[in-house]
C-alpha cells in the first residue's frame, strides 16, 4: 500500500495506495518502456554499441551526452559535454568525473557497467516524454 502511494505521488496520480485503473495503466506503460529498453542490451538506443569510445558518433552518442550533462548538473560538476553526437574529449571528461562519483574503475569510455549505473541514477525508465 505504501509503495503504491509513493509511486502514485512520484508520477502525479492521486495518492490512494490502491492500484486503480489509471495507476495500472501508468505501471504497465513503465513496464513496457523498461522491456523495450532491455531489448537494446549492450547498446545505447538507438544505434550505439557499448563501449562508447573517443570518436564514436550517432544519435545514441547524443542521447548519452544529454544523460551525461543531466547527471553532471545533478552532481554540481563544472564539466559538461556538447550534445552533437560525437564522443569527444569533453565527453571523456564527464565520464571520468562520473566514474569517480560512482567509484568505478576504468578509462574515459562508457562501458555497460557505467551506462547502467547512469540510467539507474537518472531513474530510467521513469523518464517522461
Amino acid at each position: 500500500r505504501n509503495a503504491v502511494a509513493v509511486y502514485q505521488r512520484l508520477v502525479g496520480l492521486p495518492e490512494s495506495g490502491t492500484v486503480t485503473y489509471p495507476t495500472w495503466e501508468r505501471l504497465y506503460g513503465d513496464y513496457q518502456r523498461a522491456a523495450a529498453a532491455s531489448k537494446h542490451e549492450g547498446h545505447i538506443p538507438p544505434d550505439t554499441p557499448l563501449p562508447v569510445r573517443m570518436g564514436a558518433t550517432g544519435t545514441g552518442v547524443a542521447n548519452l551526452q544529454h544523460l551525461q550533462n543531466a547527471l553532471a548538473g545533478r552532481y554540481g560538476l563544472s564539466v559538461r559535454t556538447d550534445t552533437a553526437g560525437v564522443y569527444s574529449y569533453a565527453s571523456e571528461a564527464v565520464t571520468h568525473a562520473l566514474r569517480r562519483i560512482y567509484r568505478l574503475e576504468g578509462d574515459g569510455s562508457v562501458d555497460r557497467t557505467l551506462y547502467e549505473k547512469m540510467l539507474r541514477d537518472y531513474d530510467y525508465p521513469a523518464l517522461r516524454d
